[in-house]
């Protein structure tokens, strides 16, 4: 069980911010990583949810710095300087938490110090096919120019190929943790990237 203080505090404080953030790294999101992060830990002995919960919590608060490629380390920096974490946790505590905060994009080449990290960079990459190519537009409608975005095809044609070099059957996103391919849907995804026909159908239902 999470602690009902710490909760209460990570829910008036810190979940928040996710309202200012891009549509990509919504509330929703932040709460949806949190869920499959606490469910993943489920398969483990001896895990501290609380520490798992932290970690999920404050994963993306770095992009409020407004620095994408180093928002894990704004988290990170973010966790560090947040001295109300003691009142919940030990300084050794904090730094799983923090460190946890730094590794958790998939993007990362480095192997996970902890499997608190481990537990939550896999939460983070899992995402059904649609919500995947949802998230993948609304990064494109806030960051690309407006002539990028009147060529829908284009727009398609950078989604998928972002998509298949991150989730694809030789994509970089790979699960740490051997649970989480019983768990989550990676291989359903990874298929439906294999035949593009099939993808484009479903960004057709959820874009077009």
């Amino acid at each position: 069980m999470v602690n009902k203080e710490l909760k209460k505090y990570i829910e008036e404080n810190i979940l928040p911010i996710y309202h200012h953030l891009d549509d990509a790294h919504n509330i929703h999101h932040a709460r949806d990583v949190i869920k499959k992060s606490m469910k993943l830990s489920s398969f483990f002995d001896n895990i501290d949810e609380n520490l798992v919960y932290a970690i999920a919590a404050y994963h993306d608060v770095g992009l409020a710095s407004g620095d994408r490629k180093k928002h894990h380390i704004e988290s990170e920096i973010f966790v560090r300087k947040d001295n109300n974490l003691k009142r919940f946790f030990s300084d050794e505590d904090i730094d799983i938490i923090a460190i946890g905060c730094r590794e958790h994009r998939t993007s990362s080449k480095d192997t996970p110090s902890s499997i608190y990290s481990c537990i939550v960079s896999d939460a983070d990459g899992t995402d059904p096919i649609d919500i995947m190519i949802e998230r993948a537009y609304n990064y494109a409608d806030k960051n690309y120019n407006s002539e990028i975005l009147k060529n829908n095809n284009e727009i398609y044609e950078d989604i998928y190929a972002h998509l298949l070099n991150k989730y694809g059957k030789n994509g970089y996103c790979k699960y740490h943790l051997k649970e989480s391919y019983k768990l989550f849907n990676k291989k359903e995804i990874e298929d439906i990237l294999d035949d593009k026909e099939l993808f484009g159908s479903i960004y057709d239902e959820v874009i077009r």
